[in-house]
């Protein structure tokens, strides 16, 4: 009778401890799907994160892209606007030219260029040569800059507006030194300006003087014809 009783006991525990069974497994349920949830929050979370990074890291280049558009247009509208000023003045004749200096003082009178003007007073002497060759470089330096920073023809014209630009005040800097020579060379024959001049074969050089004059002239104007100042800006505005 005891080992029946027993044994009837044992039944009646069984649902219960099944019961506590079926809990324990339905807490581990619970346990596993709040960890994957947790570990599905992570990954959104650091998607987020990525994605917020990215914007901001696109964000930065926008503001430095733009920061180099304008500081690189400002040096070349400045160059523009002195050309525009000064093209009805800079003027090569059938006879040499005497004031390369008065034309390279105009085509440099801006704050970043005006210290070049003083390699012509003593060319290929002191300081001044070297401010010069500096500054033709840096010109060069600022028509591939444009080119890569801004888009379509306007960009192009200014570029190569640029690069006629540094061209033109080299010329004009050889030219002055040549012209020294032409005085020597008067002063030692005894001779006028049309003898001095052939000694020192001045003709091609003046005409290279022209050429290059030609040149930033037709690149002033093509970038004008495409309406390149309003493009420009443009292009640096859609980059505020």
């Amino acid at each position: 009778m005891r080992v029946v009783q027993e044994y009837g006991d044992a039944q009646k525990s069984l649902p219960v401890f099944l019961e506590v069974s079926n809990m324990i497994i339905d807490w581990e349920f619970i346990v596993s799907t709040i960890s994957a949830i947790g570990a599905a929050a992570a990954a959104i979370f650091a998607a987020v994160a990525v994605y917020q990074s990215r914007k901001q890291l696109e964000a930065n280049n926008k503001q430095s892209l733009f920061g180099m558009r304008v500081e690189r247009w400002v040096k070349a509208s400045s160059l523009l606007e002195l050309f525009d000023a000064n093209k009805s003045v800079i003027k090569v004749g059938n006879k040499p030219v005497f004031t390369p200096d008065m034309y390279f003082a105009c085509l440099t009178n801006n704050s970043w260029l005006e210290e070049a003007a003083a390699a012509l007073k003593n060319p290929l002497e002191g300081a001044g040569h070297k401010v010069l060759l500096t500054k033709i470089e840096n010109l060069k330096c600022l028509s591939m800059e444009v080119g890569y920073l801004f888009e379509g023809e306007a960009a192009i014209a200014l570029s190569s507006f640029v690069s006629s630009y540094a061209e033109l005040l080299h010329t004009l800097y050889r030219y002055q030194i040549l012209l020294g020579h032409m005085r020597e060379a008067g002063d030692r024959l005894g001779a006028g300006w049309k003898e001095a001049s052939a000694s020192v074969g001045e003709p091609s050089h003046r005409a290279e003087l022209s050429s290059t004059i030609e040149d930033a002239a037709r690149a002033y104007d093509t970038f004008v014809a495409a309406g390149g100042k309003k493009v420009i800006e443009a292009q640096i505005k859609l980059h505020q």
